[in-house]
């Protein structure tokens, strides 16, 4: 009788389960991947420490392709668990952000700024995503759920200076992506805790990226974002 094999994702790897399977995605090759949902409790159960080889050739043969790809590996020490990306209550900062200034703009401010995006367009142009990820995973700060009016105000105050400079450099339609690394980067630089989040929906697929201050969605609106699910977070 075989023994379970176990699997583990790659770190480059992340999993969101959705109704239609499984989507994955490998910063190593900046690709999207989905999975049907006849295979994907298969997939699951690998990486929980569950699969045998199973009567199914074609679910064998999808297991194998993801190992093959780098997406699983059964080395312990090399892999991650499985773990689907939580985050916090997703809430509007409207009603808050209303009564903050609109601040000046100093010399440091746009340093701060010229720094993160030439951060972000370089790596980008290198196709290392993954390097912005872990980057911004290895800085992260424990950000509070729900944040204090100081540490709020201070936020805001530092997405408003952002957005005051960002037209003159560039437009962030259609590039989210790209839009929120160079936010959290800056955030981050003036010394603002802060979450991206990269998430996916189905039929038809998209993605989106956005950052959070705590439970605050602070560069998108609430209702852009609320039918897709989260896949990784930094």
């Amino acid at each position: 009788m075989p023994n379970n094999k176990a699997y583990f994702l790659s770190p480059d790897a992340y999993v969101c389960q959705t109704d239609d399977g499984l989507i994955v995605l490998d910063l190593k090759s900046n690709s999207y991947l989905g999975i049907g949902t006849e295979d994907a409790a298969s997939v699951i159960a690998a990486l929980n420490g569950n699969y045998l080889p199973h009567s199914d050739s074609r679910i064998n043969t999808t297991i194998n392709d993801l190992h093959a790809l780098g997406i699983l590996t059964t080395r312990v020490n090399f892999g991650k668990p499985y773990a689907p990306c939580a985050i916090t209550m997703l809430r509007s900062p409207r009603h808050h952000s209303s009564t903050i200034p609109i601040p000046a703009i100093s010399f440091r401010d746009v340093f701060h700024f010229a720094e993160a995006y030439a951060t972000v367009m370089i790596l980008l142009r290198l196709a290392k995503l993954r390097y912005l990820i872990n980057k911004l995973q290895s800085a992260q700060n424990s950000c509070r759920t729900t944040p204090d009016m100081a540490e709020f105000r201070h936020a805001m105050n530092r997405v408003a200076v952002f957005q005051r400079i960002r037209p003159w450099i560039y437009t962030a339609r259609n590039e989210c992506l790209f839009d929120s690394l160079v936010l959290s980067f800056f955030l981050r630089r003036s010394g603002c805790p802060s979450t991206l989040v990269i998430g996916v929906s189905t039929n038809p697929f998209a993605a989106h990226a956005w950052v959070q201050f705590g439970s605050y969605v602070i560069d998108s609106n609430i209702e852009d974002i609320l039918h897709f699910k989260p896949i990784v977070s930094a």
